[in-house]
């Protein structure tokens, strides 16, 4: 039921509509486009927003409301996903608010196995996912860019 009231009468339900349709966009781009276009695709329509640069306190605001969004469709929606996309559905909304995010993969070896994990950081700090989960990650230092290939048309 809160869910329905955020989508349709909550001051978050700009966040909550965006969440959703960034979800099933992502979720039919991996199936028939792959991950590097449909990040490209996902930078491109994030830059093409409006917005300014948003004061600490608004981005502070804009990070809690994209979270809750994010977390309340997949939660009530049921629209799966992995780590990865529902990262790519938060890097993107903060993106086109213009908030400074980075998407992080990491890969470790737990048990013998290779485990990959996403998440998306903000001013170094991960907003998706504990700290004490992501150091026990390896990293690169930079954003990942799996439509490195395709930026240089945007």
């Amino acid at each position: 039921m809160r869910f329905l009231k955020v989508m349709v009468i909550g001051p978050e339900r700009g966040y909550a509509w965006e969440a959703l349709f960034l979800s099933l966009l992502i979720a039919a781009g991996f199936r028939t486009v792959g991950v590097a276009r449909t990040q490209h695709w996902l930078r491109g329509w994030a830059s093409c927003s409006r917005e300014r640069e948003l004061s600490s306190a608004n981005t502070a605001l804009s990070i809690l409301h994209a979270q809750r969004a994010q977390k309340e469709v997949h939660r009530n929606i049921g629209v799966e996903g992995t780590c990865l996309s529902r990262s790519l559905v938060l890097w993107a909304m903060l993106l086109r608010r213009k908030v400074s995010v980075e998407l992080r993969v990491g890969f470790r070896k737990q048990d013998g196995k290779v485990q990959g994990h996403a998440w998306v950081e903000h001013q170094g700090a991960p907003i998706n996912e504990e700290a004490t989960t992501t150091r026990t990650y390896a990293t690169a230092s930079e954003d990942v860019t799996f439509d490195a290939l395709f930026s240089k048309k945007l």
